[in-house]
């Protein structure tokens, strides 16, 4: 899950490489690295972020109008300059976004008499492995393509070769990597994010291809040199630089938990149609699914995406009377699990390109399943590897920990499913006009702001959390522990209340806070009875649910005021609300890095 940046062109590229890399920052913030060429191959490289290695870039030509750019998220070796792209030698610079899973092998068959290794990674394996190609064939291509066909993995590759100056070469194989034309040049990069305010359109460069890009030339290869039409579909940049603007706001994760009522009223008047009182079947991906022969659900993602897999079995089965189950994608593909050409395969994504799930999608189709992707990134890897897709379309999401893109998910999913059963001729359900309620109710908990805000500086210093839950506020119990754990790095967890007695009660005393979601819904009984069980053991407890309940008052050392909808789909979306902004505050009040925090990415495109 690095992030690739680079150009060729007539222009000066060093302010333009660091950029894109700025950019491209919540793809990997452990090392960075700039590579130029101007006469001899210039590289300034360090550990940390680009803030910090845009100073050290002083002694780089200005006038070089050639080069790489990489932020990097650890996975071969640590995060240490010698580890930090591109690797480069007096005649060579490459950058690498993945895991070549045969470095091993590769390494062995090189001529170690010629090979100094500086670094712990498989990127440099490919790097000398291609220098030594050099020097068995006379074009520089063929030596670049012969170790290509060698990779084994996921990757996206660009590599400078100094006996071709004035052009770069890339390849792929599951990572992305796309290619625009801007700024006198050509750019690309691993995102098209990275693009924006330089090209109005871009391609994606194809599963084992190779472009070879000079001044105005782009020339596409498949792996054994076979050229490829040179005129491939190019898409529309939908991004501006606006988008990934703070706005005011003093992280993007903040931004993104207020952008939430606009989004979701956003989502609910693009995908339904209230005068006719019916889902946008052609917006939710029916065109090119047959979903009459789906007697089967079956849900994939990982992390935040998993968590809104997991309230599928209370809307789906409710719904349209079929099974659905819900599993984490990199354990799917590794099990005999049920899958026919019943089966429906739903990809949840933020961003499509996460490994784990493009491989399950992969696996499911050998099986005939038809898949479907939800994802926040219509041209992502995910939604041109699915038979169907129905876009989020709640803008870029920058913060590392999802906030926006959970909530419209959760949403997105709901409605896909009502028109499933639009489409089966069962009648809406009278709760669809609740969809009404949903902004109002989601400006209503962002109002509370001040008061999670003051409630988290009475917890920050809290080194242990529980989260509980019943039915559907049970995975939100899930999410609410995710997002503390990596904006706060406190350890938290997520139960289902009845779970408490086997097990977790062991864990209770006054210094461990307990979060208890108790919606007014049918579960609340035997939620605030779990909640009962925590303060007969001295458990501070904080509730989300009406501040105005006696029973809640009497047990709660504090209230998170949530509003209650009867809905379990909406619910868990208005209850998820100030979950993410009591994380944000936790936080804050800790100091932590919010946006990128420490070990994390926004994209994981290795497995």
């Amino acid at each position: 899950m690095c992030g690739i940046f680079g150009y060729v062109g007539n222009e000066a590229c060093l302010e333009l490489l660091g950029d894109g890399l700025g950019k491209l920052e919540y793809r990997g913030y452990d090392s960075t690295g700039i590579m130029v060429y101007d006469q001899t191959i210039q590289v300034a490289k360090t550990k940390g972020r680009v803030s910090d290695l845009l100073p050290i870039t002083g002694d780089l030509s200005k006038q070089a109008t050639i080069g790489l750019g990489h932020t990097r998220w650890a996975s071969h070796g640590k995060a240490t300059r010698a580890n930090a792209h591109p690797h480069y030698t007096d005649h060579t610079a490459i950058v690498h976004n993945g895991i070549i899973e045969n470095h091993n092998l590769l390494r062995a068959e090189l001529d170690e008499s010629k090979v100094s290794f500086k670094s712990e990674t498989d990127t440099e394996v490919v790097l000398h492995a291609v220098e030594q190609a050099l020097a068995r064939f006379d074009e520089p291509l063929e030596a670049f393509a012969s170790v290509v066909r060698q990779l084994e993995g996921l990757y996206a590759i660009a590599i400078f070769l100094q006996a071709t100056p004035d052009r770069l070469y890339l390849c792929k194989k599951g990572a992305s990597l796309v290619i625009g034309e801007g700024a006198g040049g050509l750019l690309f990069s691993s995102d098209p994010v990275a693009l924006a305010g330089y090209c109005q359109e871009f391609i994606f460069l194809g599963d084992q291809q190779i472009a070879e890009l000079s001044l105005g030339t782009m020339d596409l290869y498949d792996y054994r040199l076979q050229p490829l039409e040179n005129n491939p579909r190019r898409h529309k940049l939908q991004l501006s630089v606006e988008n990934i603007d703070k706005g005011g706001y003093q992280h993007f994760m903040l931004k993104e938990i207020h952008q939430q009522g606009a989004v979701l009223a956003n989502t609910i008047h693009r995908l339904f149609d209230f005068d006719s009182v019916r889902p946008r079947a052609d917006l939710l991906g029916f065109e090119r699914l047959d979903l009459d022969r789906v007697q089967r659900i079956k849900v994939t993602g990982c992390g935040t995406s998993h968590h809104a897999g997991l309230l599928s079995p209370y809307f789906v089965e409710r719904y349209l009377q079929i099974e659905a189950s819900v599993e984490v994608a990199h354990e799917l593909r590794y099990r005999p699990a049920l899958l026919d050409d019943r089966t429906l395969l739903i990809a949840l994504s933020q961003s499509g390109e996460t490994a784990d799930t493009l491989s399950c999608v992969e696996h499911a189709q050998k099986f005939s399943c038809q898949t479907l992707a939800i994802c926040n990134n219509p041209h992502s890897s995910l939604t041109r590897l699915c038979d169907a897709m129905v876009h989020l379309d709640c803008g870029t999401e920058v913060g590392v920990a999802s906030t926006k893109a959970f909530t419209s998910m959760l949403l997105t999913y709901y409605m896909f499913v009502l028109s499933i059963r639009h489409q089966r001729n069962h009648p809406p359900s009278s709760e669809i006009y609740n969809l009404r309620k949903l902004p109002l109710l989601v400006d209503y908990v962002l109002n509370s702001a001040e008061c999670i805000e003051q409630i988290a500086q009475r917890y920050y210093q809290a080194e242990h959390f529980i989260f509980i839950g019943r039915g559907p506020s049970y995975p939100i119990a899930l999410e609410a522990a995710l997002k503390l754990k990596e904006t706060s790095y406190i350890h938290a967890e997520g139960y289902a209340g009845g779970e408490l007695k086997h097990g977790p009660l062991a864990l209770i005393d006054n210094n461990l806070p307990v979060l208890v979601i108790a919606p007014a819904d049918n579960y609340l009984a035997k939620t605030l009875s779990n909640a009962k069980e925590i303060k007969a053991r001295d458990g501070r407890i904080i509730t989300l649910g009406n501040s105005s309940n006696q029973e809640i008052q009497k047990i709660s050392d504090d209230i998170i005021p949530c509003p209650y909808v009867n809905h379990p789909i909406l619910q868990a979306i208005v209850s998820t609300i100030p979950l993410q902004l009591f994380a944000y505050y936790m936080a804050a009040a800790r100091g932590t890095d919010i946006d990128q925090p420490r070990h994390l990415a926004k994209s994981v495109t290795v497995e």
